[in-house]
């Protein structure tokens, strides 16, 4: 059972990358506690990576769709065709 901790540690931190009330600090000190700082440290950066890069992902899929319902595309779009092409990112 021992052997499964870092992994549901990793988890827990992936999951307070994605939904945003769950304070990543809280766990990182667990983690720290847990499995000293090395690796605390070393799993927690495991679980942000892995949990930056499930949002980003998720962003991406959604994001249309989610703007849609939450804000208006056509003053998103207007807005940036008033952007200078040397500006753009």
């Amino acid at each position: 059972m021992l052997i499964f901790t870092p992994f549901a540690f990793i988890l827990l931190r992936v999951l307070s990358g994605i939904i945003p009330p769950i304070p990543g600090f809280m766990i990182d000190t667990i983690g720290i506690a847990l499995f000293g700082s090395v690796f605390g440290l070393l799993y927690a950066e495991i679980g942000v990576m892995i949990g930056a890069i499930i949002s980003f992902f998720m962003a991406r899929k959604f994001r249309d769709s989610f703007l849609a319902k939450k804000l208006f595309l056509e003053k998103i779009h207007n807005w940036e065709v008033k952007i200078p092409e040397n500006k753009k990112f």
